[in-house]
């Protein structure tokens, strides 16, 4: 089996780290990368929750952390988003590979610029296809109850798709 590269974002590491299942990125077939910018979002405020637990993800290598070249293309996403997304959106193109990325804009920029997106609600879905959790809707429920952005749109489409997951 051949392992997919994803560079992820620090929205879906701080939720996934707040209901506890960053193991979805040790247990998942794919290898996750995070920029260091995005690590540094992540675990800056060490008080937060899921900040020890995204260090600890970095520490045993589950999602690991890389340098990131600022090239043009990063220079240029730097003035539409954050350093965090702009690095991952930048590492994501010059690996030809996917960003897991929860924010709109930055999903929107992503997509402009031919990047494959994924959010933290297809990361569930994967996981509960590959058999690491039992449901995806309450663990989206929780997530929304915590103060995480999710549509009712989005809502309903995941419902869809986890049923059949």
């Amino acid at each position: 089996m051949t392992t997919k590269l994803i560079i992820t974002d620090a929205g879906p590491l701080i939720a996934l780290a707040n209901v506890d299942l960053l193991s979805i990125f040790k247990k998942s077939s794919f290898e996750f990368w995070a920029p260091q910018a995005v690590i540094r979002e992540a675990t800056a405020d060490g008080s937060k929750p899921g900040a020890a637990a995204i260090r600890d993800a970095i520490g045993s290598n589950w999602i690991q952390e890389k340098t990131v070249e600022h090239d043009d293309l990063y220079f240029s996403l730097k003035k539409l988003l954050d350093e965090g997304e702009a690095e991952a959106i930048s590492l994501a193109n010059r690996n030809s590979t996917a960003v897991l990325i929860d924010e709109t804009r930055g999903r929107k920029v992503a997509q402009r610029n031919n990047i494959p997106v994924l959010g933290t609600a297809a990361l569930l879905i994967h996981a509960k296809e590959e058999g690491f959790i039992p449901e995806v809707m309450p663990i989206l429920n929780i997530l929304k109850l915590n103060g995480y952005r999710l549509s009712s749109g989005l809502m309903l489409k995941v419902q869809e798709l986890a049923i059949i997951a």
